[in-house]
């Protein structure tokens, strides 16, 4: 049985996802970032498909070809998945699939210069930007997952496999991936100047993890996954602490350094570990990661949805976020524990909102501005993402696209 909200919850889930839908048909397009347009063509076609709307469809279209446009008329953006050619690319691919009408057929393949683009920069002898999901390599490789079967979509995985091989750090203690002091952010090399080991998946180790299960799991690039697969679980398993508060893992690690604690969510800590090692178990053939998922799973169950540390709803570090991974576990387990859990965080993301801010009302949290209340399109941290979440809790049909959170992965793609 798939996860479904019901009765009052599910009305007023109703009720702020038609709220999201007409708010965003007041926008100006024009004004709007690629990677926003880009956004919104994912949640109005899940929309489509869910009210079978034509309207909805055609406006889907209508984004990604407005995001397409804007990019011939302008110097290329970076690479990233998020707010880049790889984000671009991927709504394209993953729009047009889910419509799979014969009115939204295309001449050629719109988007076949961003495989050449991505190649190009893969074939550099060394990769000097990030490993991570969010801006580098793991983030390429979601994207030519989407792009599978296509021939360039395999080469490119495969240079990501080589560029990944190279950057590792080999040791008694497994396999890991090290962030420079040049890529830490801004904030954080206040405490880590010499760089770190980042634990979380938006920017982290787990993000290279979930690319590894996916190869094994595609028999892509031979003996290799597999083998910096095993050392990589290996070494993100010994980071686990003792319990404080409820949460194993820190954001980052350093040897030397006393490791600090972590919020529940998606970004980092143990949810979205726990994630990343339940799918990986069933990709690889891992069973006895399943075991130690779930264990982080009911864990994170003694965090109520009173823990102060959430503030708001979108997907990354918010309450939809938490109550989207719940519901994706209820899909696969069908505990009880699970579906009460999804209800309890959807429930509060849709608590979260003020009728006097935001967009339907729903903001993002920003403590560094007063009132901390910012308004944003976007699907990670933004309403889209909201939308999305909410969709997929009435809908009940298996959704595609939180592929770009390392939540799920394509189907029978061998």
């Amino acid at each position: 049985m798939s996860f479904a909200l019901t009765g009052e919850l599910r009305a007023s889930a109703a009720e702020a996802l038609d709220g999201i839908a007409q708010a965003f048909k007041t926008f100006d397009l024009g004004s709007m970032a690629s990677r926003d347009l880009c956004d919104l063509a994912i949640f109005y076609a899940y929309l489509a498909r869910h009210t079978q709307s034509a309207m909805d469809a055609d406006l889907s279209v209508e984004l990604v070809e407005s995001a397409l446009t804007r990019l011939s008329h302008t110097p290329y953006p970076s690479l990233a998945l998020y707010g880049g050619l790889c984000g671009i690319g991927w709504s394209v691919q993953h729009v047009l699939d889910l419509l799979q009408e014969d009115t939204y057929v295309v001449d050629g393949d719109p988007i076949e210069q961003i495989d050449e683009i991505l190649l190009r920069a893969l074939k550099k002898r060394e990769w000097a930007g990030d490993y991570d999901l969010i801006s580098g390599l793991v983030g390429i490789a979601v994207y030519f997952f989407e792009r599978l079967p296509r021939e360039e979509a395999v080469k490119g995985l495969l240079l990501v496999l080589d560029q990944l091989t190279a950057l590792k750090e080999e040791s008694s203690a497994g396999i890991t991936w090290f962030t420079r002091p040049e890529l830490v952010p801004d904030w954080q090399r206040v405490k880590d100047p010499d760089g770190c080991y980042n634990l979380g998946v938006a920017h982290g180790i787990p993000g290279v993890i979930h690319v590894l299960a996916q190869l094994v799991a595609l028999e892509i690039g031979g003996s290799a996954p597999a083998m910096l697969l095993d050392g990589a679980v290996d070494w993100l398993i010994k980071r686990e602490q003792p319990p404080e508060d409820g949460l194993r893992y820190s954001c980052w690690f350093m040897p030397g350094k006393k490791p600090g604690g972590s919020r529940l969510g998606w970004c980092y800590g143990d949810l979205g570990i726990a994630s990343i090692l339940f799918q990986c178990s069933s990709l690889a053939n891992r069973p006895q990661w399943r075991l130690r998922a779930l264990t982080l799973f009911d864990s994170c169950l003694e965090r109520s949805v009173a823990h102060d540390s959430i503030r708001d709803a979108p997907l990354c570090h918010g309450a939809l976020g938490v109550a989207h991974i719940y519901q994706r576990l209820y899909d696969c387990e069908q505990a009880k524990r699970y579906l009460d859990t999804s209800c309890d965080w959807y429930r509060k993301g849709l608590d979260f909102r003020r009728p006097d801010c935001g967009i339907a009302g729903f903001y993002s949290w920003r403590p560094d501005k007063s009132p901390p209340f910012a308004v944003e399109v976007g699907l990670l941290s933004g309403v889209a993402g909201i939308g999305l979440a909410l969709l997929s809790a009435i809908d009940g049909r298996e959704s595609g696209w939180d592929r770009l959170l390392l939540l799920s992965t394509r189907k029978n793609e061998k």
